[in-house]
């Protein structure tokens, strides 16, 4: 049976994965995650059948600590002598891929979902820069979620053309539309955020969903949406997902949420 090692950087990064596990699955494949630790991720592994190592990853430099993970990275991969390594996000990838280089595992691949260096400057943005060129370089094949940043990634020299691929007009792991479907239990559940909110259906909805922290530009949204606010007041937005410590918002933002 071929074994396919899946990395990620933290739990909420299931999210990128239901489905695409069973489905590897179904198809012969033994699947093994490598995560940081959470909930979310464990239950995908549980559900999915896949295995799962914990690695504790964090986005802030820290060479030691980033040492030490990088060997208890090879020492999970000398252990499940992996066939198909992918994997994503700017640390995790980093240290996934530098680790199966090291090892010579041939099939090596890097799920590009964005460049963390475009927050960034001065010498930790030509850090990074450098970590996210490298990340691609020693990949055989880099998997970007769409062409606009295959492009921009081309542009800043960080990728090449030959290496790099966008899967029909890209995604991470598509869209579940039944998931969006207009079930029952759907509008139920709807009806009930509705009533929580306080809603009436007249407001303009806006929404963002996804990790809440500073790089993601969490502190633009709001100062974006309070301009709005003054325009047109019965706009809403609602923010969903999980606030990073490590990266966090500033107090005045988080006290507006």
């Amino acid at each position: 049976m071929p074994k396919i090692i899946i990395g990620v950087s933290s739990s909420f990064c299931a999210n990128f994965l239901k489905g695409q596990v069973s489905f590897l699955v179904t198809k012969g494949y033994e699947v093994i995650l490598i995560s940081g630790p959470g909930e979310e991720i464990s239950m995908l592994a549980k559900k999915e059948n896949a295995r799962l190592h914990t690695v504790d990853f964090t986005k802030r430099i820290s060479p030691l600590r980033d040492l030490r993970i990088l060997f208890q990275i090879i020492r999970i991969l000398k252990s499940e002598k992996p066939d198909i390594v992918n994997a994503g996000n700017p640390k995790s990838g980093f240290l996934i891929i530098l680790a199966c280089w090291l090892l010579r595992i041939r099939n090596r691949i890097f799920t590009l979902h964005g460049l963390y260096s475009d927050t960034k400057h001065g010498f930790k943005g030509w850090l990074v820069t450098r970590a996210e060129y490298f990340t691609c370089s020693l990949s055989k094949i880099v998997l970007v979620v769409s062409e606009s940043l295959r492009q921009h990634a081309i542009e800043r020299r960080i990728l090449t053309p030959e290496k790099s691929i966008v899967i029909e007009n890209g995604s991470c792991n598509g869209i579940d539309v039944k998931a969006f479907s207009r079930s029952q239990p759907n509008l139920e559940g709807a009806s009930r955020l509705k009533s929580e909110m306080k809603l009436t259906g007249q407001e303009i909805m806006l929404g963002y969903i996804g990790r809440v922290n500073k790089d993601k530009g969490i502190e633009v949204l709001i100062a974006a949406f309070n301009i709005l606010l003054n325009r047109i007041p019965n706009a809403r937005l609602v923010i969903v997902g999980p606030v990073e410590e490590s990266d966090p918002v500033s107090h005045k933002a988080m006290h507006q949420l």
